[in-house]
């Protein structure tokens, strides 16, 4: 078949969402599928092809609701002059999603959409576009989602009807499967009899950082450590959003860190 993964970021970007769809872009050429991503555009990215995958990168940045900057005429030429047999999008609230959704009748194909959560949908400032999300769903063929106690599949489930999967989260089992170890407690200066908790999220946030610390602190529980792994996180998205977001992110991180030093 011939797919397509439509998502904001992707390698050498790295980011959660990035990862997952190399992961099933890069799977599907092994079992013999033409694969081609729909992107934003990365200056260290060095090929238009890696492992089978063909990438098209664009530049373009935000989302309907704060704007979106670049060249948006020519991400739609390029969704409705090539034919796929089937197009997934990968999270909303961001340029690329946004952009198909307006035209997304225009498209040939199956059609599926993986929401990832709809982080957005508490906000003020979304709620015009959550009630257009309620007719997009409708245009899918195919809605899947991590679980069923979240709320995009909570809000969603009136729309998609009966057409949904649900697909947990995974891991790469390669990663698992390693004969290589790493002492993450020597190499932190942990005891080696301690309890050690892990929370991998980028410092945005919006990741759960504050709750891993509360529950913690809350827990009373001795000799136990908790190691928090992100990573900074760069906005290429319109003025206002990009400021709102770093404001954000900076308060936010620097509320972390002084909650740490408390605890």
């Amino acid at each position: 078949m011939r797919v397509l993964h439509v998502v904001e970021t992707y390698p050498p970007y790295k980011g959660g969402m990035s990862e997952v769809v190399r992961q099933i872009s890069e799977r599907l050429v092994m079992f013999g599928h033409k694969v081609t991503v729909a992107t934003s555009f990365h200056p260290d990215r060095q090929d238009i092809e890696v492992k089978g995958v063909a990438i098209r990168q664009f530049r373009i940045s935000g989302n309907s609701v704060y704007g979106i900057k670049g060249d948006s005429d020519q991400y739609l030429e390029f969704l409705k002059n090539n034919q796929f047999d089937v197009i997934t999008v990968f999270a909303a609230q961001q340029w690329s999603c946004d952009l198909l959704l307006d035209n997304i009748e225009l498209l040939n194909g199956k059609k599926v959409f993986v929401p990832t959560g709809f982080s957005g949908l508490n906000d003020k400032a979304f709620v015009k576009y959550f009630e257009k999300m309620k007719y997009s769903l409708k245009c899918f063929d195919q809605t899947v989602f991590l679980s069923k106690r979240y709320q995009d599949f909570l809000f969603s489930a009136p729309y998609v009807k009966e057409k949904f999967k649900v697909i947990p989260n995974a891991a790469d089992e390669r990663e698992f499967n390693s004969l290589a170890t790493l002492n993450i407690k020597q190499q932190l200066g942990i005891p080696s009899d301690a309890n050690l908790l892990l929370h991998v999220g980028s410092f945005t946030g919006l990741k759960g950082h504050y709750e891993a610390i509360e529950v913690l602190e809350k827990s009373k529980r001795e000799n136990t450590y908790l190691v928090l792994n992100g990573n900074e996180v760069l906005f290429k998205d319109s003025f206002k959003s990009r400021m709102k977001r770093k404001i954000n992110k900076n308060y936010s991180l620097c509320q972390l860190k002084k909650n740490i030093k408390g605890h």
